[in-house]
């Protein structure tokens, strides 16, 4: 054993301590232990059981009951298990799975999470502080089935989404509908999903009218966020206006954006774009049932690209591209936005020179063999001359 001085890294404190073992043991703990002083580490630990309590509060968890000291320490644990717990339900697609014969293991599955989210008593996640979420999940499952919670949790959970779906569902008028079945026009991850189950041709052109596109594996009309020219969300109520128009019942959780579909006051998106293709050219877009082809090659220097489909014109073009811009309603994109004003100064600071064009003089032609000037009198070269 050895006696050692520490200083303690948070206020500085210097305070004795003893060790055991060999040097090189005594000198690695030395070096990498935690040697924050007691008093600090009671400080440290109330804060963070403090501000578990605050989170678990702002989540809508219930109150812990106990000492205070055990509800204190509970709050942390709560948080750890709850954090483990939704971690591995979004890491996983089957987490927890369940031993149970019944086909409604998925609605014993939510009983039992809701049941351990709603645990009162701090002794209980004391003493499920080393359990790993899947051990503490199948524990509980057998007992949550065996009381029936789970019956009770689906018929409320049903109950609880019929009562949405009226209230976030608008129909058209009479002499427009054309069916019953309500279209749900929803985001889900980067996508704009519209979920209508029946075939019909009037939807089908409009859905593909505002690209849409059918998406098989999840059995919806479904476009990329990033594809939409403006906000994702007044393109949700531009759809659901033209679905209303058109005569199909929509259904739009969003109580502002189903109000703007209603209303009609949200900015349609923009489709026509000007847009970078690379450092050299721009690129033309617009809607396929429209033609700016004809138009758009009277631009000088304007090709038609095979590799990305499109009319694209060089930089260089920048005032043409402004004004076919204007004209006809194009957007033009940021990208786009920074070429043209590179391409402006890079034009601003061009060396200009005001030059006449340099004429050469050449002699006339003329008729016949060309006539060689023989001098009168010829000498031979000295240095040419052979006296022998």
């Amino acid at each position: 054993m050895a006696k050692y001085y520490v200083t303690c890294p948070v206020c500085g404190e210097e305070y004795r301590i003893s060790l055991f073992g060999k040097t090189s043991d005594r000198e690695w703990k030395l070096e990498h232990w935690d040697w924050t002083c007691d008093e600090c580490k009671k400080k440290r630990y109330d804060e963070e059981n403090a501000s578990a309590a605050e989170e678990n509060k702002e989540a809508g968890l219930p109150a812990l009951e106990g000492t205070e000291r055990q509800v204190a320490w509970a709050e942390t644990i709560r948080k750890q298990i709850i954090t483990a717990i939704n971690t591995e339900i979004e890491e996983k697609e089957s987490p927890f799975k369940l031993d149970l014969s019944d086909t409604k293991s998925q609605q014993v599955f939510n009983a039992t999470i809701k049941r351990i989210f709603n645990e009162t008593q701090a002794s209980w996640w004391i003493d499920n502080r080393d359990e790993r979420p899947r051990d503490l999940v199948r524990s509980l499952a057998p007992k949550v089935y065996e009381s029936g919670e789970w019956a009770v949790a689906e018929d409320n959970t049903k109950d609880l989404e019929e009562e949405a779906r009226r209230e976030a569902t608008v129909y058209p008028t009479e002499e427009k509908e054309k069916t019953k079945t309500v279209t749900e026009i929803r985001i889900s991850g980067d996508e704009v999903q519209m979920i209508f189950p029946e075939k019909r041709d009037s939807f089908r052109l409009l859905a593909r009218e505002k690209g849409f596109r059918w998406k098989y594996s999840a059995k919806c009309w479904s476009r990329k966020v990033s594809e939409i020219g403006g906000s994702a969300n007044d393109f949700i109520a531009e759809i659901g206006n033209a679905l209303l128009a058109e005569g199909y019942p929509i259904c739009i959780f969003d109580a502002e954006i189903r109000n703007k579909a209603i209303s009609g006051e949200f900015k349609p998106e923009k489709t026509r774009w000007v847009e970078k293709k690379d450092d050299d050219w721009f690129k033309l877009i617009w809607p396929f049932k429209e033609d700016f082809y004809r138009t758009a090659r009277k631009i000088p220097g304007s090709l038609y690209d095979n590799e990305c489909k499109r009319v694209v014109i060089p930089t260089s073009k920048f005032d043409e591209i402004l004004d076919f811009a204007e004209r006809f309603d194009f957007s033009i994109s940021e990208s786009a936005m920074q070429m043209i004003e590179k391409a402006k100064e890079d034009y601003e600071n061009a060396l200009v020179a005001d030059v006449e064009r340099k004429k050469v003089e050449l002699r006339e032609p003329c008729d016949g063999e060309p006539v060689l000037n023989v001098p009168k009198e010829v000498e031979i070269d000295e240095s040419l001359r052979d006296d022998n």
